[in-house]
């Protein structure tokens, strides 16, 4: 293996025109030909969907301190990111940078795309000639990696086109395999090497989190022949160890600030929330390698991954794993090379046969492919270990990778032993240029340089509008947002999952209502808040400081237009006006769906508070000092789990299976007549809002209850917004099943623990309790968990869930001192 230092000092000439030849042509096939010495600046590329939401944290790592909190979002809170583990410190230093640099998020955001290929050609580059593949077979490997249909599928989650990093890792994964020399061992003759070495397995973390966890099973797969072969095991073993601390100590730096915030705040079970399923659902399948990239330049292989896509099941953004013509060809004869070392006679007598570096390429792609496809090794890791990761089809990266190593390894082979090109130096250069002409056409997608264009209207319209709503304000003024919609979500109707992040994209100095964490506090505040009818809840929003309200239509069935007028009537009172002399001060973009109101100056506070903390107290609110609601002393309303929602103080439920329904009239089923009670805005719901309701329940069955269900977890967790009164009575109405029929269950707040016997009849039991510390959680522990899965039930019998208990509702009340039991 040739040394990187060497490689740079003598072919430093070759890579700075290569460099920037692949920056120019990356904005050309990104943006356009007339942008091909710099990206376009009109508008970003990130202006949909998860692309947005990044788009977003740009504008909030370039505006504060760093990108965790911001104090224009979740406005009267403090917006907080922080439950979100990201490992991309060095991803959002460049774009931090260079927005302060240029004073534009577009700018950054675009560049950091372009920035992308001119990397990735680099380390690519420098890793084949370091695995010793000439000069002209590394260019080609070079420009294949860095314009990978990867990096233009991928835009839209953007930190993944800077995949330089995955070079770096395989390069590892050589030196530990070649032992020449081992690293961190020998450190009196190489002290000043392996400093540098984990100094720069340290930093490869800070670029992408899916990238490190790839090559820290990468390592693992290392690990296996090393410490099996290897004659100096403790060597070996240093070698390995120390590599993977490197990784993960960067790992940890980067998600330390994570680690922290929920230590103090405990952790958060609904920001993140990912299921083993999932792991399977985006998981590799192998055929998707090799189908041609959508939007291809031959209509021919358009039609082709077209008819694939339309005809195989689970396609999401595994669409994205295709790799291409050269790396395909590489991974089929990495894989084919693998079999044939299997016959002693062919490989004694083929050299080829012989070249570690496509057996080491080889092994990794077949231990990737096996790892990460549907149904491969990923499942059991989801489902044993861990599974907040998901995205497995993204290894694709680094069976590319590999498969060019071995392209470029044999097309040397093809130059070096053909005579007729031996005695000819400019045929390999005139052959790897048509390569490379094949790598354009086939590997780029024709959509790009579109998506972009249709961006530029959109944003530039959108600019407009919320610069001038700005202008329309005092500085700092605080806009209100309707309809209520969670932080991370999904799209309502016509608006967009991310779509309330454009006023703050778009403006310099207003805070908005939106961007407060799900589950945390704040946006629970303002899920409770929408149930309230709309003139209550701008009492409240008026008592809390907004001076407007803006209202996206596109999210209500009617298109906004009863909201519309209810807000409209609100603010004409609140200005003493007529409904039709307000419309001078609306602010309108019937394009986007939007409308802005303005809400008149609160002349008295005080009063103005204790109107908007009588409507708050139905959702356990109020506003003391200051502007910022929190939550009030009481415990009015009951946990109904046959409700579709949780009452306002209770947060998260843990362990239970989803609503079982029965047939109406069944007997013993219900202790009360059902009575429907998960109306939007109390009377004021909308005709076609309760039919679309009406039609996602069963026909003819009612709720009763839900199972705790021990494969979610092994006990009920119940999590409050507010400290449990320290005497309190719990009123239980539930049934058990199997032993625990005959078993007590245990009711635990902190360290106090009451028991109940459940019986197979529905009842109501009663507990009163003394708590002698403030505590948030309670938790029901249920005797012993039945496995359904063999058993013939009228839930069916495949039915995995572990049943226990079934739980109807839960009350608590508050007791005086005197009141509460011993």
């Amino acid at each position: 293996m040739k040394p990187i230092i060497q490689i740079l000092k003598n072919e430093w000439k070759i890579l700075i025109p290569l460099l920037i030849l692949s920056f120019f042509l990356g904005n050309a096939l990104v943006f356009g030909w007339q942008f091909f010495f710099w990206p376009d600046t009109r508008a970003p590329v990130l202006y949909e969907g998860d692309g947005f939401a990044f788009f977003y944290n740009f504008k909030r790592v370039a505006e504060e301190s760093w990108f965790y909190t911001n104090q224009r979002a979740n406005y009267p809170w403090v917006s907080n990111f922080s439950d979100f583990p990201q490992s991309d410190f060095g991803n959002y230093l460049f774009i931090k940078l260079v927005a302060l640099i240029t004073g534009s998020i577009v700018v950054a955001s675009n560049l950091y795309i372009s920035v992308g290929f001119p990397l990735a050609f680099f380390t690519m580059y420098l890793l084949l000639r370091v695995l010793n593949v000439s000069k002209v077979s590394a260019i080609v490997g070079a420009f294949s990696y860095a314009f990978l249909s990867f990096h233009f599928l991928r835009v839209a989650h953007i930190f993944f086109t800077w995949y330089f990093v995955i070079p770096c890792y395989v390069y590892l994964f050589y030196r530990l395999l070649n032992r020449t020399p081992i690293l961190f061992t020998d450190w009196k003759k190489q002290g000043s090497s392996n400093i540098r070495h984990f100094i720069g397995l340290m930093l490869l973390p800070f670029f992408g989190g899916y990238f490190t966890l790839f090559a820290l099973f990468g390592l693992v797969f290392c690990a296996v022949p090393l410490l099996a072969l290897s004659k100096k095991l403790w060597q070996t073993g240093i070698a390995i160890a120390t590599s993977g601390f490197a990784i993960l100590l960067g790992t940890l730096l980067n998600i330390y600030p994570t680690i922290l915030y929920t230590k103090q705040n405990g952790p958060n079970l609904e920001a993140l929330v990912r299921i083993p399923l999932e792991s399977e659902l985006y998981a590799l399948k192998f055929s998707q390698l090799f189908i041609p990239v959508g939007y291809h330049f031959n209509s021919f292989f358009r039609d082709l991954s077209n008819f694939y896509n339309s005809n195989s099941a689970s396609i999401n953004e595994n669409a994205s794993a295709v790799i291409g013509i050269l790396p395909s060809i590489g991974v089929l004869l990495s894989l084919g090379f693998l079999i044939y070392r299997l016959v002693p006679q062919i490989v004694k007598t083929n050299h080829l046969l012989n070249d570690k570096r496509i057996l080491i390429a080889g092994l990794f792609i077949l231990f990737y492919v096996l790892f990460a496809s549907i149904g491969g090794l990923v499942a059991l890791y989801a489902l044993l270990v861990n599974s907040t990761a998901r995205g497995w089809n993204r290894v694709s990266i680094y069976i590319a990778c590999f498969g060019l190593i071995s392209f470029t390894i044999l097309l040397d082979y093809f130059y070096q032993n053909i005579k007729s090109i031996q005695s000819k130096r400019w045929i390999p250069w005139f052959c790897s240029a048509l390569l490379l002409a094949v790598v354009l056409i086939d590997q780029v997608p024709l959509n790009n340089v579109y998506t972009i264009n249709t961006n530029v209207p959109r944003y530039q319209e959108n600019e407009s509008y919320y610069q001038k709503i700005e202008k329309s304000l005092p500085p700092n003024a605080a806009i209100f947002q309707l309809p209520f919609q969670t932080y991370p979500g999904d799209p309502v109707l016509g608006m967009g999952a991310y779509t309330h992040f454009e006023g703050h994209v778009h403006s310099q100095n207003l805070k908005w209502s939106f961007g407060g964490l799900k589950w945390r506090e704040g946006e629970w505040f303002y899920r409770y808040l929408s149930q309230l009818p709309i003139d209550q809840q701008l009492d409240a929003a008026k008592a809390m400081g907004f001076q407007g309200v803006l209202i996206d239509k596109r999210a209500y069935c009617d298109d906004g237009h009863w909201i519309e007028q209810k807000a409209i009537n609100y603010a004409a009172r609140d200005f003493g006006l007529a409904s039709s002399a307000l419309e001078s001060k609306l602010i309108r973009n019937d394009n986007q769906g939007r409308i802005f109101i303005p809400l008149a100056a609160v002349k008295d506070l005080q009063a103005q508070k204790n109107r908007a903390n009588q409507h708050l107290s139905q959702i356990g609110y109020e506003i003391k000092l200051g502007n910022i609601p929190v939550p009030n002393d009481q415990w009015n309303d009951v946990i109904d789990f046959r409700r579709g929602k949780n009452p306002y103080f209770l947060k998260f439920v843990d362990g239970l299976s989803y609503i079982s329904y029965v047939k109406k009239g069944s007997p013993g089923t219900l202790l009360d007549p059902y009575k429907e009670n998960w109306q939007l805005n109390f009377n004021e719901e909308l005709a076609c809002e309760t039919e679309a309701r009406k039609k996602r329940l069963p026909d003819n069955y009612v709720p009763v209850a839900r199972w705790s269900d021990a494969r979610l977890h092994k006990t009920i967790k119940l999590t409050f917004d507010r400290p449990l009164p320290k005497k309190l009575r719990i009123f239980i109405t539930a049934s058990a099943v199997g032993d625990n029929n005959h078993q007590p269950s245990v009711i635990k707040i902190g360290d106090v623990e009451r028991k109940i016997q459940f019986t197979s009849q529905m009842q109501r039991y009663q507990l009163d309790l003394t708590i002698p510390e403030s505590m948030m959680q309670m938790e029901i522990i249920p005797a012993e968990a039945l496995d359904t899965s063999g058993k013939t039930r009228s839930i069916g019998a495949s039915d995995r869930r572990l049943l226990a208990l079934h739980l109807q509702s839960i009350q608590i009340i508050k007791l005086a001192d005197k009141s509460a039991a011993n």
